[in-house]
């Protein structure tokens, strides 16, 4: 689970604490690039790691687990990074206010809307 992907981005902007930064945007893509589930099943595979295993049929991926609950968390978890990522390459010039996002299953965000925000004003 990557959900502190966000908040690492953002520490290690504050900290100018390149690595926190580059382990943040490291967590974001691996989470994405091969979803394996919320966790493994089993302790000594890697067909999760193996390149297609998301195009296999949902059956054939049983060395995972499914949680459809986790969607829209997951969701809020991207969007908290892609805005936070924003504000750290425009060194604060793009801005959004936020509210913080009490989830579950580790799925604490920030959420980004609820009021105006500022782009290279």
């Amino acid at each position: 689970m990557s959900n502190y992907a966000p908040w690492l981005l953002r520490i290690g902007y504050y900290t100018k604490d390149s690595f926190l930064m580059n382990v943040a945007k490291a967590a974001i893509v691996g989470r994405s690039e091969s979803f394996p589930g919320y966790h493994i099943n089993t302790a000594r595979t890697t067909a999760y790691e193996k390149v297609d295993f998301p195009l296999h049929e949902h059956k054939d991926q049983s060395v995972n687990s499914f949680h459809y609950n986790h969607i829209l968390p997951m969701a809020s978890m991207f969007i908290d990074y892609l805005v936070s990522d924003a504000f750290v390459k425009s060194n604060g010039q793009i801005d959004f206010p936020s509210e913080y996002i009490e989830g579950y299953a580790y799925l604490q965000n920030k959420f980004y809307g609820a009021a105006k925000g500022m782009f290279f004003r």
